[in-house]
């Protein structure tokens, strides 16, 4: 995940979705809305009487000393306020790795309470994400959607499923209906079990260039030795020959498909 473009709001997003995979088993997961003022919770978990408070920064050069000095103190006016309801843990979430004096300040905010703090930086979201790989692909495959909508190629990832598909299809068959006659595609696909062999006149005496398909199976029963076998697979293999009216011509042979 590429935590440095996806934004705050994608951010909470991804977090939110990774809590409620992990406690929705064995606790009650609430995402807190934090238009009206969040009480110091992003998220909050619920184990019977405990109460696990998350705490979302989206802060992707951390919080050091030298630079950024509000950020320390919004952590610590967001851990009082999250202290008013006593957890017994809050976990800080931030996208990137802190620094040894970083995690310092962090964990020195339990002094005075009775709390377990705890860090969900860069690594750990990204080992969340590892082992709950269908959330990183639906979030990327969301991000990449929004991406496409951009240079108007919300189809060529087939986000509308079937309809998409059949669209994309019929455009490319226009498009090959357009191609020169000596190098379009046959008329139907490859099917499985088949092999397509391709037959062209070589020569203009002979009338307009042209081009014919030949669909031979490859699913027959296989040959009762090793000779036969061998046979039947250079058959397959092996390319239909262009017939020419012209007597004086020699065949060319043209690779089948």
């Amino acid at each position: 995940m590429k935590w440095k473009q996806i934004g705050q709001r994608k951010f909470d997003r991804i977090i939110e979705a990774l809590v409620h995979r992990t406690y929705d088993a064995t606790a009650r997961v609430e995402a807190v809305n934090g238009r009206g003022g969040d009480g110091g919770i992003d998220i909050k978990v619920t184990h019977g009487s405990k109460v696990r408070i998350f705490q979302l920064k989206y802060y992707l050069d951390g919080f050091p000393t030298t630079a950024y000095k509000g950020r320390r103190d919004s952590i610590k006016q967001s851990f009082a306020r999250a202290m008013e309801h006593q957890p017994w843990e809050w976990i800080l979430v931030v996208p990137c790795t802190l620094t040894p004096p970083e995690r310092e300040f962090v964990t020195s905010l339990a002094a005075g309470h009775k709390v377990r703090i705890e860090v969900w930086n860069r690594p750990k979201l990204d080992g969340l994400l590892a082992t709950h790989a269908d959330l990183e692909a639906y979030f990327i495959r969301k991000q990449l959607f929004e991406a496409a909508k951009v240079y108007g190629q919300e189809r060529a990832l087939l986000m509308d499923g079937a309809r998409d598909v059949s669209a994309r299809v019929a455009a490319l068959g226009r498009q090959a209906d357009g191609l020169d006659a000596r190098s379009r595609p046959p008329p139907a696909g490859r099917r499985p079990g088949c092999t397509i062999e391709k037959t062209a006149r070589a020569h203009s005496s002979c009338g307009p260039a042209s081009t014919s398909y030949r669909t031979r199976s490859t699913t027959a029963s296989p040959p009762r030795d090793g000779h036969r076998r061998m046979q039947s697979h250079r058959g397959v293999r092996s390319s239909a020959s262009a017939r020419c009216c012209c007597p004086n011509l020699p065949r060319r042979r043209v690779a089948a498909w």
